[in-house]
């Protein structure tokens, strides 16, 4: 008998160890580089047992152990294991627009959410200005195709608990510069952080996500740009707040084939097909395929790309900010500028074993 992973099991190679994602379970489990490298390479060609042994004699047991309590794969004949189907890993959707974030104030122009309609998409962030506006909004997006609704005070004194009840697809509430509401549903969050701190950089494993549909997307494409609008309160169009440039002015008349034209353009999907394994540093980042960061990415004269903004974790000493021994990239010996990419790796190494006592 041979041993098959489960084809929901898909491995993230990083600097310093291997991130398992488990993709139907919803979870992240860390392998080391060697073992992890080994799993893959055996996965549905020979014994599992046997295998550990030859490459791990010491500690084999313990990765038994490992892959069966976490059901990690089955076993079965070579001749059942050619039955099972691969994963497609292409990701797919027929909207030009998947994801739009919208700022809502008292003059909320409800044709935003026509054309949303018409470049089919289903999941909208309501950024409230005005509780008049939200309450119109909502209204209306009760015979929208809008599935998912989510949202975001930035200013908590604006809400309003009883606003949930006027769409019932509103599916969560983010309340930003705030402390804990007394209310007894658990769709609304509070976050003491001011709006524009949100997901700007990962700061701890709460920011990731594992899911079928974010894997897939993530890896040809930036999660967080890729198919998203961006409309603020005076109708302006833009990829993502976080960008720059704007693709109409709310101010002047525009046609939905006009504005589906600008969408497609090069100019405004440039960074769609832009994934994490493209940009420095998180391209030695086993999570890379989990992260949805609001950064936007830039490019160096050499046509490599890099995020100015620094992460709060470190992928080679595998260490978040907020953990003891933590170090940033310069101090690590990892230079990520506008100019270049390079690893001192004297330094690195003399600085890993430092933080990890050894």
């Amino acid at each position: 008998m041979i041993f098959r992973l489960y084809e929901s099991i898909r491995f993230v190679p990083g600097y310093n160890r291997t991130a398992l994602l488990d993709l139907s379970r919803e979870k992240i489990l860390f392998l080391p580089n060697d073992f992890a490298e080994v799993l893959q390479k055996m996965n549905g060609k020979t014994r599992l047992e046997e295998t550990l042994e030859l490459h791990f004699p010491e500690n084999h047991l313990e990765y038994l152990q490992f892959i069966e309590e976490n059901e990690l794969g089955f076993h079965c004949t070579p001749k059942e294991s050619k039955r099972f189907d691969l994963l497609p890993l292409e990701w797919k959707n027929p909207a030009i627009i998947t994801n739009a974030i919208v700022e809502v104030g008292d003059d909320i122009n409800l044709d935003h959410f026509k054309w949303l309609a018409a470049l089919g998409c289903q999941n909208v962030e309501l950024q409230v200005v005005s509780e008049t506006g939200l309450i119109k909004t909502l209204e209306f997006l009760n015979d929208s195709i809008c599935k998912n609704i989510v949202l975001v005070y930035k200013n908590p004194s604006q809400f309003k608990f009883k606003h949930t009840t006027i769409n019932k697809r509103v599916n969560e509430t983010h309340v930003f510069d705030a402390t804990a509401i007394s209310v007894s549903d658990s769709t609304v969050f509070f976050h003491p952080y001011a709006y524009d701190q949100r997901g700007l950089v990962p700061s701890s494993t709460s920011f990731l996500a594992v899911n079928l549909t974010l894997y897939l997307e993530s890896i040809g494409h930036n999660v967080y740009l890729h198919r998203k609008l961006f409309i603020d309160r005076f109708g302006n169009l833009k990829n993502a707040p976080e960008t720059s440039k704007t693709i109409h002015k709310g101010n002047q008349a525009i046609d939905l084939n006009e504005l589906t034209k600008r969408i497609k353009s090069d100019e405004f999907t440039n960074l769609w097909n832009l994934p994490k394994s493209e940009i420095d540093v998180c391209s030695d980042c086993e999570y890379r395929h989990s992260c949805v960061c609001m950064r936007i990415p830039k490019q160096r004269p050499d046509k490599t790309w890099y995020y100015p903004v620094e992460c709060d974790y470190n992928p080679y000493l595998s260490k978040w900010k907020n953990e003891r021994n933590y170090r940033n990239l310069m101090d690590s010996g990892v230079v990520c500028t506008g100019k270049e990419m390079k690893i001192d790796q004297v330094k690195l190494d003399k600085v890993f074993n430092e933080v990890w006592g050894e």
